[in-house]
């Protein structure tokens, strides 16, 4: 995503991450319990509170700023200046490259010069290939305008004008060319048929503007099996450039809402557009920018994005050039001798990334990290073993299979980088 922008009184759970190549701004009191992963960097208002980490690879000035009040549960990893307005929160270490600083309150495990643990932004989602989809007539099957039942197939345009309610007769792929619709609360019902597999797929070649909608699911299925995807640039919207809109609105216990996975790769998401509430359980991505405008609770869901799997990248502070061909120590080991990280596994916190990568032991200077070490023969194993031990104080050996090239123990990690000089 471009851009994200999160507005007034937006709570997010779920344990998902708001995520940008540019910026994630807010610009009221967010509630977010997740965490924030910039490309470039993060702009915080006042009062919010997010509970996992918040990291930002690029830009200049302050690529991580916060108005006072902020309250952060995790790390802050930054590749450049970072700036917290007091009184504020950070419950875990601030880590800025050597030549930047850190301003604000103190961080419960302390502020490093080191090298910033920034994960890899996920790949954009393919863009659907609508030739495939012959366009059909307008008339009045092909448009959908009142009370309908519509099962998979190809439509032309819908457009509900208040209290209209269309339901998706199954999983399958429900095509359109535009979706804009209006007037007091319309309805999407999802039926899932008490279907197991399978996922209700609506794609529209150009824009979408849902106004006040109501959304629910019967005969199983859930959020997790919904899928939207627009087209349009949002030439056809009030703003000119959100292609996916959905407005806020409360009726008694009624409140306007969405279900599933959206992605619009040429236009805006805009969400919560107007005075009053809204829901969202599912997932949000745009080639451009996703705003939360005001007034919006939102539980993420995750969905099975296609192409997500293409690219695995990895979440600790990889060597920019990679691993040499000649190194003999894994770029996850010799980037702990890297200027500034000695101190990058000592005092982990109990919910720190890092542990998803290394398995460490003990704190502070008594940290250590179990290896895998491989000999080049069977008949150099116990001499390996030996200098494990001997040298860098192996320790809790684990037994490999009978036959195993591998010695494999707990190290201490401030021995970690002789492992990669040792004649």
């Amino acid at each position: 995503t471009g851009g994200v922008e999160i507005g007034n009184s937006v709570n997010i759970t779920g344990n998902g991450a708001l995520g940008s190549q540019l910026l994630v701004k807010t610009t009221g009191n967010m509630q977010l319990t997740g965490s924030i992963f910039s490309g470039g960097r993060v702009e915080l208002a006042g009062n919010n509170r997010v509970t996992g980490r918040i990291t930002a690879a690029s830009g200049t000035g302050n690529l991580v700023q916060a108005a006072a009040g902020l309250n952060l549960s995790g790390n802050i990893d930054a590749q450049g200046n970072v700036s917290i307005t007091s009184p504020g929160t950070v419950n875990g270490k601030v880590t800025v490259p050597v030549g930047f600083t850190y301003t604000g309150p103190l961080p419960s495990l302390g502020a490093v010069n080191g090298i910033p643990a920034i994960p890899g932004l996920p790949r954009q989602p393919r863009v659907t290939d609508l030739t495939q989809y012959a366009p059909v007539p307008s008339n009045t099957t092909t448009n959908i305008t009142t009370n309908r039942t519509i099962t998979p197939g190809v439509y032309n345009n819908m457009t509900l004008t208040g209290n209209r309610t269309v339901t998706f007769s199954g999983p399958g792929v429900y095509v359109f060319n535009s979706i804009k619709n209006s007037g007091n609360f319309n309805t999407f019902v999802y039926d899932f048929k008490n279907t197991t597999t399978g996922d209700i797929i609506i794609l529209v070649r150009g824009d979408v503007d849902l106004f006040k909608l109501e959304v629910r699911t019967i005969n199983g299925g859930s959020p997790a099996r919904i899928y939207a995807e627009a087209q349009g640039t949002g030439s056809t919207a009030a703003d000119g450039v959100s292609a996916w809109m959905h407005s806020n609105g409360t009726s008694g216990s009624k409140n306007s809402g969405w279900l599933g996975a959206v992605w619009v790769p040429y236009g805006n998401i805009m969400m919560g557009f107007g005075p009053q509430n809204s829901y969202i359980n599912g997932s949000l991505m745009s080639g451009k920018k996703v705003t939360l405008q005001s007034g919006v609770n939102m539980t993420f869901t995750p969905y099975s994005w296609p192409n997500e799997n293409d690219v695995i990248l990895p979440q600790y502070p990889f060597p920019v050039n990679g691993k040499s061909a000649a190194a003999r120590v894994s770029t996850e080991l010799i980037i702990l001798c890297a200027p500034g990280n000695e101190n990058l596994l000592t005092n982990l916190s109990a919910e720190d990334p890092l542990r998803d990568i290394y398995l460490v032991e003990g704190s502070g200077a008594s940290t250590g990290i179990y290896i895998e070490a491989v000999a080049t023969s069977q008949a150099n194993v116990a001499a390996l073993r030996s200098i494990l031990t001997s040298t860098y104080s192996l320790t809790k050996e684990i037994q490999n299979e009978q036959g195993s090239l591998k010695v494999t123990g707990l190290v201490p990690v401030n021995k970690i980088c002789g492992l990669e000089t040792d004649p």
